[in-house]
């Protein structure tokens, strides 16, 4: 069986028991605050809100191995 660092986690729980995809994820966390990315405001009653969720890939080298972790968080 592959560990968990080798596979993409389906769900953020799984991928905060690894290093390699928590330092992914603060990563985005760092590039979505440095380029300002959204504004947390207040819900107007008549609107629904919208939802968010992380993304994980593992990106291989041209031989195959391990290049990168990446997570992205998206709306």
């Amino acid at each position: 069986m592959c560990d968990l660092v080798d596979q993409e986690p389906a769900y953020v729980e799984e991928a905060m028991q690894k290093k390699e995809w928590v330092e992914a994820m603060m990563e985005e966390y760092h590039s979505i605050m440095k380029n300002d990315v959204w504004n947390v405001v207040l819900r107007p009653e008549d609107k629904a809100m919208v939802s968010s969720k992380w993304i994980f890939k593992i990106k291989h080298a041209v031989y195959g191995s391990i290049e990168k972790y990446k997570a992205r968080f998206v709306a």
